[in-house]
């Protein structure tokens, strides 16, 4: 998927393709940012252990844990306008009218985040590249916290019971929030607050 997105932008930025917005799911596998160091922000002997791919984004940003739990999109725009802030902001806003339309009351948290009640349920990653946007975003239907700390790189007191339990009071979960609705509903949602 990522490298889908970097070949889009720049056939995009060839005028050989129009701009998109796409939906996906991955597979379990873990990104890291721009200008990270793989090795500082993954633990790569325990994904090699468990078959969990390392891929790095385009976009920067930290490093993340992916599964089939997260609805990942993709926004590439051929005309960039505004700063790599503003337009954080602009579909961080877009993600929160999305998802006041099933009466979830989020925010956003700069630089690239959004949250309900102080707890990130989706974030936002950027680049320009050729004058063109690339945006990636990743919202929460659902995570397994203990998979998520295992593959990144965190101090390994937070994998005990409570740092656990502390890890899950951080993230929100659309499922948790709203279990009776469809996915295709949220995303159809999504859809079109992001085409605006």
């Amino acid at each position: 998927h990522l490298a889908f997105d970097h070949s889009w932008l720049a056939l995009c930025a060839d005028g050989q393709r129009p701009d998109l917005l796409r939906f996906y799911r991955t597979q379990t596998c873990a990104s890291v940012g721009r200008f990270q160091a793989i090795d500082r922000e993954l633990r790569l002997a325990h994904c090699a252990d468990r078959g969990i791919e390392v891929a790095r984004r385009i976009t920067g940003g930290g490093a993340l844990y992916h599964d089939p739990r997260q609805m990942n999109f993709t926004l590439v725009l051929g005309d960039a306008k505004g700063s790599l802030e503003s337009n954080l902001k602009a579909a961080c806003a877009a993600i929160i009218a999305a998802l006041s339309e099933f009466s979830l009351e989020a925010g956003f948290k700069f630089p690239n985040d959004v949250e309900i009640e102080g707890r990130k349920i989706a974030s936002i990653f950027a680049v320009v590249e050729q004058g063109v946007l690339l945006l990636q975003g990743i919202l929460l239907l659902d995570v397994d916290i203990r998979a998520m700390l295992e593959a990144l790189r965190v101090p390994t007191e937070k994998l005990s019971p409570d740092g656990l339990s502390a890890a899950r009071d951080r993230f929100a979960t659309f499922s948790e929030r709203c279990p009776d609705v469809p996915e295709q509903v949220l995303q159809q949602a999504l859809e079109a607050q992001l085409a605006r």
